[in-house]
């Protein structure tokens, strides 16, 4: 008897090109090696810091429209949890490298969560579940690929092993189950627009991490 293939399999199907081509970003690969400029992570910091206050929005908002307590209490814990989480390891970073953080968003830092954040107020609950899904997943995957090649006595270590960690496996995880359940009772036309939110986050993670490199902004 075959697996069953559920949603997420399929959404990730959908995106597998984008993914693939983050994780063979040189940001990714750069870092991996511990040979990422301090220019291009200061960078990549700064407008984390500010993504992640804006994901933190968009995750309370959703956790609101939720009908099942539980993923109510998981997403609203998702929320908090990345701010302080996020934020601890950012101050180990910013003291480390002596940064100084840029506090204006780049306009793909912007686009990326004015989408997550528009989605949340506009869209269906289950919609706005797949499109902040690829910001746990997609960096769960990378940090699973750095981790297998990271020199020894990485700078980055310990973002390395923050995304490579048990402790982010289970929110990834969980949010997975979440995003499935929900897809199941879901129309096939709701299904269409839960994928095709998924995809437009898996590429805008792409161009978060192009931007931070090249420095466009």
């Amino acid at each position: 008897m075959k697996d069953k293939i559920l949603f997420t399999d399929k959404l990730w199907q959908s995106a597998e090109k984008d993914i693939e081509k983050i994780i063979s970003h040189p940001f990714c690969v750069e870092l991996s090696k511990g040979i990422l400029s301090k220019e291009k992570f200061n960078e990549y910091i700064s407008q984390d810091s500010i993504y992640i206050i804006e994901d933190s929005r968009a995750l309370a908002i959703t956790a609101v429209k939720a009908e099942d307590v539980d993923e109510m209490k998981f997403l609203l814990d998702m929320a908090r949890d990345g701010l302080e989480i996020e934020h601890l390891l950012h101050e180990e970073f910013i003291g480390y490298f002596n940064i100084v953080l840029n506090k204006k968003a780049s306009k793909i830092n912007k686009a990326y969560t004015n989408f997550l954040l528009s989605t949340a107020k506009s869209q269906t609950y289950e919609e706005s579940l797949a499109a902040l899904l690829p910001c746990f997943w997609v960096y769960r995957e990378v940090g699973l690929s750095i981790v297998k090649n990271s020199k020894k006595n990485n700078k980055y270590q310990k973002w390395i092993d923050t995304y490579s960690g048990d402790e982010f496996e289970i929110y990834n995880q969980k949010l997975i189950d979440i995003v499935n359940k929900n897809a199941e009772l879901a129309t096939e036309e709701l299904k269409k627009n839960m994928l095709e939110a998924f995809k437009k986050s898996v590429i805008f993670e792409f161009d978060f991490f192009d931007s931070a490199y090249n420095l466009k902004d």
